[in-house]
């Protein structure tokens, strides 16, 4: 009985032991934060910034920038607000270079860092990153120097699964409009793609096709590369899918992991789409 109970407890421990490793390198596939400066920051495009402090809902302390219209007099006369939600790696520093352009084309841009990316707080971790999301939306409304009637989302890779699932479950007060780049369907899909067995381990609570339905009637523009390396175009196409009116898909030939921003032709797309719903009136 006793060699019975203890051969049943080893292969319990082993089991735990597999899923904290499971969960562990599961966790790894989502995250690569660092808090490295790559140089891209509003300055090395003569735009001027600030940099902006605010907490999530935890205490959770969060860094940013708030970067202004080129275009107008004041930021309340700007076409609108950008929320931008970054990819899975590096920080702000490195990812600004994507969304540089739309100061010069009349739009602010609030762009930040996840707890335990650049110079935010704490560590990262999947409901964390969405009370994060949460935050930047609920900071950015409560600025006097933006029009919050006039909001716009641009998340790419991990930040269009974090922006949809805030959106999804209610924080939407005026947006009007938003831009999903290059993400995926879930978690445990994505986790699958990565490690076979992974998705076991992973909650999938907060993933994006359990909220994407409930972004309408805002507008939706998703785009996506046949070649991406890191989420495969097909996750893109499912998750566009469940997504309701007004929606459109914008496929990236060859194009690789949010590599479309750096082209003229896909910023043209965006801005069109944000103009068409809102941007400028």
């Amino acid at each position: 009985m006793m060699k019975t109970l203890n051969k049943w407890l080893c292969s319990v421990l082993g089991m735990v032991a597999v899923g904290v490793v499971l969960s562990s390198c599961a966790q790894k596939m989502f995250y690569y934060p660092d808090a490295v400066d790559y140089g891209n920051t509003p300055t090395r495009y003569q735009q001027p910034f600030q940099d902006i402090y605010f907490q999530s809902g935890d205490g959770t302390r969060l860094h940013g920038w708030f970067v202004p219209s080129r275009l107008h007099a004041t930021p309340k006369q700007a076409k609108g607000t950008v929320v931008h939600f970054h990819g899975n790696a590096q920080n702000v520093s490195s990812h600004y270079a994507l969304v540089h352009w739309l100061p010069e084309n009349g739009y602010n841009v609030f762009t930040f860092d996840y707890r335990g990316f650049g110079t935010s707080a704490g560590k990262v971790g999947f409901a964390g990153i969405v009370a994060d999301a949460d935050a930047a939306l609920n900071h950015v409304r409560a600025m006097p120097e933006v029009d919050a009637t006039r909001l716009f989302v641009l998340a790419q890779s991990i930040g269009g699964n974090k922006a949809i699932a805030a959106i999804g479950r209610g924080n939407r007060e005026g947006i009007r409009a938003m831009v999903v780049d290059s993400t995926f369907y879930g978690y445990d899909a994505i986790a699958n793609d990565k490690l076979a067995g992974a998705s076991v381990v992973v909650n999938d609570q907060l993933s994006a096709h359990r909220y994407i339905a409930a972004i309408s009637p805002i507008p939706l523009l998703m785009l996506h590369g046949t070649a991406d390396e890191v989420i495969p175009y097909a996750h893109g196409e499912r998750l566009f899918a469940k997504a309701g009116q007004p929606k459109r898909f914008v496929t990236v030939p060859e194009g690789r992991h949010i590599a479309a921003l750096n082209e003229p032709y896909y910023q043209q797309q965006v801005l069109q789409w944000f103009e068409r719903y809102g941007g400028g009136l």
